[in-house]
This record gives structure tokens, C-alpha cells and sequence, in this order.
């Protein structure tokens, strides 16, 4: 049986889950607030990916964690894979980011769809 993967059971990965989340889920707050303090510190001037990358490895992820908190940040190309994020304005405090609505089920005419209504 060499060579074949192990299955891992659910109440494995289940256990070991949870702990490891709540870990990330702290680290990934403290390198958004880092990254944070970064570009407020530097204003217009802004920082850079590799300055990003020595806050955390997917800083990416934490720059979209702050845009969908409410925060616009500006993206600029400057080459040879080097990008500049700067903070453009913060959440206006006590106006959450509206949620996400599906619209509403169209009404429909066609004959084929008439006795289809719920």
C-alpha cells in the first residue's frame, strides 16, 4: 500500500479544523491591521508589494478582506511585477456595506412557463 494517500476521516479533519481556523483567523486579523497601519501611515505615497509581502505571504487576500470591510484602496501597476496600494478613504463608520440582493423573479408571459408559478 505504499504510495497511496491517506484518507483522513472527517472527525480528523474536523477537530484539527476548527483549531487551526480560529489560529488563522486571528493571524489574518493582525496582518489586516498591520497592513492597515502600513498605508495610513504612508498616506499618498502608499507601499508596495514587497513591503506587503513581509506583513504576510497572501497580503492579496487581506487587501480584499479591507475593500469588502469598506475600505477603497487604489491599485497601480508601476512594472516588472511591482504594485503600489494606496488607502483612498475608510467605511463610513455606521453605515455597513449594503448586502447583496437577488432580484426578484421575473414574471413571465410565455405560455410554456404559465402554470410554472410558485
Amino acid at each position: 500500500m505504499s504510495g497511496a494517500p491517506r484518507k483522513s476521516t472527517p472527525q480528523r479533519r474536523g477537530r484539527a479544523g476548527r483549531h487551526a481556523l480560529q489560529g488563522k483567523t486571528e493571524r489574518h486579523q493582525t496582518q489586516r491591521s498591520e497592513i492597515l497601519d502600513l498605508l495610513k501611515a504612508r498616506g499618498s505615497a502608499g507601499a508596495t508589494n514587497t513591503e506587503l509581502n513581509e506583513i504576510g505571504f497572501r497580503y492579496g487576500a487581506r487587501l480584499w478582506e479591507l475593500k469588502k470591510e469598506g475600505y477603497r484602496i487604489r491599485t497601480e501597476c508601476l512594472g516588472d511585477g511591482l504594485y503600489n496600494f494606496t488607502l483612498l478613504s475608510e467605511p463610513i463608520s455606521g453605515s455597513p456595506l449594503p448586502s447583496r440582493q437577488l432580484p426578484s423573479k421575473p414574471e413571465t408571459t410565455l405560455p410554456l412557463f404559465a402554470g410554472a408559478r410558485e
